[in-house]
């Protein structure tokens, strides 16, 4: 009897003096072992595990955290639990809810699977623990912490890697880390030695590591459960186990191929897209996002539609309206082509489905964001090149750029989870897989209509299917060479202009944008001249003033020099113009804004060189400058967008492009008219010159003889030589500022 007793003794002295760590780490080392080789655990390691099966393991985790950190916050200041709580570093419900979201979607709590019998199991044991026998609780906070702790970085890169997810903060694999950790062996070390410090007597150490064997068993016992669900899914229909994305992939192959080798989807690769066919098809875009969009918004909490449904980073309705504008103008609602029957039969369909059957918009979100997402990058820079547009925010290539997604790739993986986490029946996933076919048919439809319409374009009128800015530049070629070879127009070239012509170009310039900006302002809301009007960016008249003002002072309304005759002319038909054809008024506008805005910089800088002037704002020189207009290429890009969108049938084009013929004609006339009266000037300043030199002839005989006959040495006074001939003929100083006005007046419109 001693004998035992002592025998007894010794095992509790044993049991008294090894550290705790140590007695769980010997007595649960079998059960360690045979949880690390379940099947499910080993299929792990080897990276082998599903998406599916990673989704439902992370509904177990979090069913088991739950439960266990409930039970450790609430006994916190229990003395066994108290030294080994860290929930700053440890706690993993926060974790497991971020994963579940990633996965599930934002309504992820009324979505996440129904957890099995042995993880309820598991969580029941934590509650009882947690109210009868709280120093039990260190036994499952060792096992289950230090065990994640210990392998969740290598745990982590298997999942990611056999999930394809794209790894890093928020990206579904958030369980697998430990943020407030920074040294995990110096952390465990720690953990230990505070579990180690656990004032417990014998007989609660062997409670502890007899609970510690618990916890390991109700692991064992989970896996294995998990294991025979997997097994069943195998044996089940393969619609049911197979990811809805990869059905879908699977099942739409040969559509996906058909709609990217449609004529037009070849040409667009290969940025051989036009202007009017890059509006037409972002008409048609609008029509079928519009559609999508309303109804995605609509069934935005169907369970079907809220885990995939990313309006901050996927609406494509605000980016398609601001290219919209960019190349029709602001009215572009009522401007913007009708679209299409396909396109029509398109958005009906979504409407159909959006009302009959939510459940299968995901089909269409994924088809066509996922798409455009892959795509867009690419085409998008093909399409400013084919179209020589600037690039960048609001230059009317918004559709293809998604701000709101920071990393294409991550962003896919991510939908792609959430959508193979929608909960659908094997018979819906085959709706979903059949709907997706339908929507690359309506595609290859939409496509293939559009193709029709650009060949039928084609075979009409050239002029109706040119724009309408080329349309101009081949029609005024050969009046654009003759303007540019004037004698005023080489002579203003090479910077011979003075400050009293500078006046007079500025007074001559007055009057024709006067009567322009009155005529575009007047015409402000007609379809013709709405998408072309820029008052902000282009007017001139109030930067005329400015100068006029610096040049000839606050009353120069008064001794603002009267125009010639032609620039009359060119006012009037201005006026005329805008009273009854409108639609004319592009034709001023292009060649005289665009001309200016070409040469605008390059003049100014001869002008102010020439004339001795300072630069800067107010001085002299405003004309020149567009301070509304930050870049003047993506300007002028956006003008010549705006007005090849204009809607005018083949005879207005004609119409339009005379009319740029007639302001082109006047200014010519212009500067032949101001030649002849600088030709006549020149002979008048001859005939003076002659008589001068005469007269000096004779005063120089007059002093000589004076010399020779006046020995007495008193000197003749001279009669002084003319200040100038521009001093001395003020109508002569007229005509010449007159031509060289008008030299600069050209030279803003030929700089196109």
């Amino acid at each position: 009897m001693d004998t035992q007793n002592h025998r007894e003794k010794q095992s509790q002295d044993t049991t008294d003096s090894v550290d705790l760590s140590e007695l769980i780490k010997g007595a649960t080392r079998q059960a360690h072992e045979r949880a690390e080789n379940t099947a499910l655990m080993l299929r792990f390691q080897k990276g082998q595990i599903t998406l599916p099966e990673h989704k439902l393991l992370l509904c177990c985790l979090y069913t088991v955290y739950t439960a266990l950190e409930e039970e450790l916050d609430r006994n916190a200041s229990h003395p066994s639990v108290a030294p080994v709580h860290f929930p700053a570093e440890l706690s993993r419900v926060a974790a497991l809810e971020a994963d579940l979201q990633y996965h599930l979607g934002l309504g992820w709590r009324e979505r996440v699977a129904k957890p099995p019998a042995a993880a309820l199991r598991y969580a029941q044991r934590l509650r009882e623990v947690g109210k009868d026998h709280p120093e039990l609780l260190v036994a499952h906070s060792y096992t289950r912490y230090l065990g994640d702790l210990s392998g969740g970085q290598v745990l982590g890169k298997m999942a990611q890697k056999a999930l394809g997810l794209p790894g890093g903060e928020g990206a579904g694999l958030d369980f697998f880390s430990f943020p407030g950790v920074t040294n995990a062996t110096r952390f465990k070390q720690l953990y230990r030695s505070r579990m180690n410090s656990l004032e417990l007597s014998p007989a609660h150490k062997q409670a502890v590591t007899q609970e510690a064997n618990t916890a390991f068993t109700l692991n064992i016992e989970l896996f294995e459960e998990l294991e025979k669900m997997v097994r069943s899914a195998q044996g089940q229909d393969t619609t049911d186990s197979v990811d809805l994305s990869e059905l879908i992939k699977g099942a739409t192959r040969q559509a996906h191929e058909r709609a990217e080798n449609t004529a037009l989807m070849l040409r667009f690769q290969k940025g051989q897209i036009t202007l009017p066919e890059h509006k037409l098809l972002l008409c048609c875009l609008y029509t079928v996002y519009t559609a999508l969009e309303e109804e995605l918004d609509r069934n935005a909490s169907h369970p079907s539609v809220a885990p995939v449904h990313f309006p901050a980073e996927l609406s494509r309705v605000a980016a398609l309206e601001a290219d919209l504008q960019y190349h029709l103008g602001p009215g572009w609602r009522e401007r913007v082509a009708k679209p299409p029957a396909a396109a029509l039969r398109y958005a009906q369909r979504l409407r159909e489905v959006g009302k009959d059957h939510p459940e299968l918009l995901v089909a269409h979100s994924y088809t066509r964001y996922l798409g455009d997402l892959s795509g867009g990058q690419v085409l998008g820079k093909m399409a400013q090149k084919a179209l020589g547009l600037p690039g960048g925010e609001g230059a009317g290539l918004d559709f293809f750029s998604f701000p709101g997604v920071t990393n294409a790739t991550r962003f896919k993986q991510l939908y792609r989870s959430r959508m193979n986490s929608l909960e659908l029946s094997p018979a819906h996933k085959q709706a979903v897989t059949q709907e997706a076919n339908t929507a690359f048919t309506l595609n290859i439809e939409l496509f293939e209509e559009l193709e029709k319409m650009v060949r039928s374009a084609q075979g009409q009128d050239t002029t109706d299917s040119v724009d309408l800015s080329e349309l101009i530049k081949g029609a005024t070629r050969q009046a654009h060479e003759r303007a540019e070879n004037t004698a005023l127009m080489l002579r203003f070239q090479k910077g011979q202009i003075t400050l009293p012509e500078h006046k007079l170009l500025l007074c001559c310039l007055y009057t024709v944008y006067t009567a322009l900006e009155e005529e575009l302002d007047r015409n402000a809301s007609h379809p013709s001249v709405a998408p072309v009007h820029f008052p902000a960016e282009l007017s001139r008249v109030a930067a005329l003033e400015a100068d006029l003002q610096y040049h000839l002072g606050p009353g120069w309304r008064e001794r603002v020099a009267k125009p010639p005759a032609a620039a009359l002319r060119y006012a009037q038909r201005l006026r005329e113009v805008g009273k009854d054809h409108p639609e004319l008024l592009v034709a001023h506008s292009y060649t005289r804004y665009l001309g200016d805005l070409s040469g605008g910089q390059v003049l100014g800088k001869m002008a102010q060189k020439a004339l001795g002037l300072p630069g800067g704002e107010g001085a002299g020189l405003d004309f020149f400058s567009f301070p509304g207009v930050t870049n003047a290429t993506r300007f002028k890009q956006l003008y010549r967008s705006r007005m090849n969108s204009l809607e005018l049938s083949p005879s207005h084009k004609q119409a339009v492009t005379q009319e740029a013929n007639t302001a082109f004609t006047l200014n010519i006339e212009l500067f032949e008219d101001l030649e002849k009266m600088v030709g006549s000037a020149e002979a008048q300043k001859e005939v003076k010159s002659e008589r001068g030199s005469e007269r000096e002839q004779h005063i120089r005989y007059r002093a000589s003889s004076n010399t020779h006959g006046n020995q007495s040495g008193v000197k003749k006074l001279q009669t002084p030589p003319p200040s100038g001939l521009l001093g001395t003929f003020p109508a002569l100083r007229l005509v010449l500022g007159l031509g060289v006005a008008a030299a600069a007046f050209a030279v803003g419109l030929y700089m196109l």
